[in-house]
């Protein structure tokens, strides 16, 4: 198993380096943008601004986000960092999962 990790943990070793140096900043965004999508905004101003961010994010990223989603994902297993790594999966079931 290690063997098949292992060339994409050399690969993403200066991403996940970087990561790992700024992981508290990472984390208070992810923060924001759960709490952000956990508002109950769109009944309060009647309108639907929380759906309109997120179709804005998959129209304008599309596979890229799935993408950037994913290497995030990879580098906080393997920084050992389960903080960002849930709040990343909790993200992408915002985006993705139909919330």
């Amino acid at each position: 198993m290690n063997q098949v990790i292992a060339p994409f943990k050399k690969l993403l070793n200066p991403l996940c380096s970087m990561l790992q140096t700024n992981k508290s900043v990472i984390a208070l965004v992810l923060v924001l943008f759960v709490v952000f999508m956990m508002l109950p905004i769109d009944l309060v101003m009647k309108s639907n601004m929380k759906a309109n961010v997120v179709s804005n994010l998959k129209g304008l990223l599309g596979i890229f986000l799935h993408l950037i989603l994913v290497v995030l994902v990879l580098c906080f297993f393997f920084n050992n960092d389960v903080v960002n790594l849930v709040l990343t999966l909790s993200v992408y079931c915002m985006l993705f999962c139909g919330h």
